[in-house]
């Protein structure tokens, strides 16, 4: 566990799962509080903070990330680019 996931309420499945993608996309996992900040605002001027940001770039890593959020039984919402 590093600081950034360390300041996350994670409960052990999620934080297993953040795990698993952390090893299957390194480099496209983000914990960060800056990141997860952008992340989180939109044209709607809602706002709402997500636990971790995932920047997938092909429809294999989108089928990997459902697969583990699907075996960790851990809640997804896609945004698009913008």
């Amino acid at each position: 566990m590093t600081d950034e996931t360390a300041a996350i309420n994670l409960n052990e499945s999620h934080l297993q799962a953040l795990e698993a993608l952390q090893q299957v996309l390194p480099e496209r996992v983000f914990c960060d509080e800056g990141n997860r900040m952008r992340a989180s605002l939109d044209n709607l001027r809602l706002s709402v903070l997500p636990d971790v940001v995932i920047k997938v770039q092909e429809a294999q890593e989108v089928a990997q990330v459902l697969q583990l959020a699907h075996r960790y039984v851990v809640p997804v919402t896609v945004r698009g680019a913008g």
